[in-house]
């Protein structure tokens, strides 16, 4: 798909019209003869995740898998996975690298969201939000038995504690928490205490303002 651009140009007082394309991302209904289907539970964020390391053009595979099948993705069960879906035809190495890769990234993210403590709360919204960005279940435990939902939600927990406590970093939890709510995967409960947090936040921030004051 091509969208077409226009820049008007001004030369010896004569406008000119000069047209350049810019390639936009397609997603394919199919692949390997496997048809694109609705994602399943877990999956709302896959598409966006394929997207944004640019291996959406596999999107039919992934959309027929569960999101314990995805995670439990590796090289030694791949083909087999393709095989069982009727694939014709197979990734090319390049791209059979770049999908085991990122699958790899997503089995670390328990990992990495265990080790934030309050010590950094800006590199903790950091990491939150990039986690917000792939394809997360609610209902479906990581390989390492832990629910990624609940960590998460243990983990923001701290850092909104250090940000009413110290009144730092307001602006970098309060985008998080934004983030958090409109996260697709995360149980509605969690988002009424996060509109909640978010509120408490604005309320304490414009309190220091109007008074000149910190808490400790």
């Amino acid at each position: 798909m091509v969208n077409t651009c226009r820049i008007n140009v001004r030369c010896k007082k004569t406008l000119k019209v000069l047209h350049f394309s810019q390639k936009t991302k397609t997603i394919p209904n199919v692949i390997f003869g496997i048809k694109a289907s609705p994602p399943m539970p877990g999956m709302e964020g896959m598409l966006d995740w394929l997207m944004s390391k640019c291996i959406h053009k596999y999107w039919p595979f992934f959309s027929n898998l569960t999101y314990t099948e995805m995670i439990s993705l590796r090289d030694e069960n791949l083909d087999w996975y393709m095989n069982a879906l009727g694939a014709q035809g197979t990734f090319c190495q390049g791209a059979r690298r770049k999908i085991l890769k990122s699958l790899e990234e997503l089995r670390s993210r328990s990992s990495q969201i265990k080790v934030i403590d309050h010590l950094d709360v800006e590199k903790s919204c950091r990491t939150i939000s990039s986690v917000l960005k792939t394809p997360i279940s609610d209902s479906d435990m990581e390989e390492d038995g832990t629910f990624l939902t609940g960590l998460i939600m243990e983990k923001i927990t701290l850092v909104v504690d250090v940000c009413k406590k110290t009144g730092s970093s307001v602006n970098s939890v309060a985008a998080l928490l934004r983030e958090y709510i409109e996260c697709k995967s995360v149980h509605e409960y969690d988002k009424i205490c996060a509109k909640s947090w978010l509120n408490g936040i604005k309320l304490d921030f414009f309190q220091r303002r109007k008074y000149g004051r910190r808490t400790a």
